[in-house]
């Protein structure tokens, strides 16, 4: 009988990248090879936002990209907003 052990070992990584460009570079490398992440604030530092009105605003950017959303022209708000 033949036993085969694979070690796993799961390291943690930290990094910090020091501008938006490699932030988002990171995130992106992450993303491609499906590794699981999470982003954190420097020293414990709180998102200064509510998690339902982020929840809205990436739901809002979901569906813009996907086409769901509509387009008035700076000329057509009285017109968009039924007040002609």
């Amino acid at each position: 009988m033949i036993k085969i052990f694979i070690d796993y070992i799961l390291d943690v990584y930290i990094a910090q990248p020091n501008t938006n460009e490699q932030a988002k570079a990171l995130k992106a490398f992450m993303e491609a090879l499906e590794i699981d992440f999470q982003v954190s604030k420097p020293n414990g530092e709180k998102n200064p936002y509510d998690p339902e009105f982020i929840a809205k605003i990436l739901k809002s950017k979901q569906e813009y990209e996907v086409g769901n959303f509509v387009s008035v022209k700076k000329k057509d708000p009285p017109k968009f907003l039924s007040l002609e």
